[in-house]
C-alpha cells in the first residue's frame, strides 16, 4: 500500500489538474511548482496532525478523522490556490 503522503499528493494533482481543465502539466516546471506546494502542505499541515493521530487509540481516532477529513481538504486546496497566485 502507498505511504498516505504519496497518495496525499496523488489525490491533490488530481485536484489541481481538474479544477484548471487540465488532462496534465504544461510542463516540468510547472509540474515540479505544484507537487512543491503539496509536499509543503503536507509537511505544514498534515503530517503534524497525522502524528497526533498516530498516537491515538482507534476509538479516540474515529471522531477526530469524521471532524478533520473536510477541514484538512479544504484548507489544503486553498493552500494550493493562494500560492499560486
Amino acid at each position: 500500500m502507498r505511504a498516505d503522503n504519496h497518495l496525499f499528493l496523488d489525490i491533490q494533482m488530481g485536484k489541481y489538474l481538474k479544477q484548471n481543465n487540465k488532462g496534465n502539466f504544461d510542463s516540468d516546471i510547472g509540474a515540479k511548482d505544484v507537487i512543491g506546494k503539496i509536499i509543503n502542505a503536507w509537511n505544514d499541515k498534515i503530517a503534524v496532525e497525522k502524528e497526533k493521530l498516530d498516537t491515538l487509540d482507534e476509538a479516540a481516532r474515529i471522531p477526530v478523522k469524521r471532524n478533520k477529513k473536510e477541514e484538512k481538504e479544504m484548507s489544503c486546496m486553498n493552500l494550493l490556490l493562494l500560492k499560486r497566485g
